[in-house]
């Protein structure tokens, strides 16, 4: 099984950090039979490694797919924390103690 590479040295991505985008240039990619590992400097002089299956999750070709993944998390969360109080209310109908599903 061979690795595909899904970027080349020089490259510039967009991660994810503390719900911002920070832009990654590619510096060194390492291939393995099972995946390949690719070495970053951000623009705030960190290091970051990502793998193949962190592309469209936490790495991304565009700023606005990365903008777009922080949005779509947010709303994530905020599902939850709606999802939380409705199951808070219903347990109280239902007069159902210590049982939740949602965490």
């Amino acid at each position: 099984m061979e690795t595909s590479v899904l970027c080349n040295v020089g490259d510039l991505l967009y991660g994810i950090y503390k719900d911002g985008v920070i832009t990654c240039q590619v510096d060194e990619i390492v291939t393995y039979p099972t995946h390949s590992v690719y070495r970053c400097h951000t623009t705030t002089n960190s290091k970051r490694t990502y793998f193949n299956h962190s592309f469209n999750k936490s790495i991304f070709y565009t700023q606005e797919d990365a903008k777009k993944e922080i949005n779509k998390r947010k709303l994530v969360s905020k599902k939850r924390e709606l999802m939380k109080e409705y199951e808070a209310k219903l347990n109280q109908e239902l007069d159902i103690k210590d049982h939740f599903i949602i965490k």
